[in-house]
């Protein structure tokens, strides 16, 4: 966010947001290419978007354009021994599927949306 600046300051090298969030890949299932280490452009939004996800069910998105970043996370750690887990022992885990993840960024961009006065 903020092209690699925080309060005036520079973290981030310039161009390294760019760089790094452009996808070097072909599409995924939900419509992203990857970059270093970033999902990008999935969900099928129509805004610019770069994502990481993580173990059960766990998402970073950001929207640079709606200065927007939704953290979803629950309450479950991979366990200890899961590559000896069946998959119906996996499988009792929380996901969220990407539909539901876009279902869910939908709304938050359309919560978001400034409205017409009278609407």
């Amino acid at each position: 966010m903020q092209n690699g600046n925080w309060n005036g300051t520079r973290v981030i090298p310039a161009g390294w947001i760019e760089r790094s969030t452009r996808p070097y890949t072909e599409a995924a299932r939900d419509g992203a290419g990857y970059g270093y280490l970033w999902w990008v452009n999935g969900f099928g939004l129509p805004l610019k978007n770069f994502y990481a996800k993580g173990a059960l069910a766990k998402y970073l998105v950001v929207i640079p354009e709606r200065g927007l970043v939704v953290v979803y996370l629950n309450h479950a750690e991979f366990p200890d021994n899961g590559s000896t887990m069946s998959a119906a022992e996996l499988a009792r885990f929380p996901d969220i599927t990407v539909a539901q993840m876009a279902h869910l960024l939908e709304a938050l961009l359309v919560a978001q949306s400034p409205t017409k006065r009278g609407e």
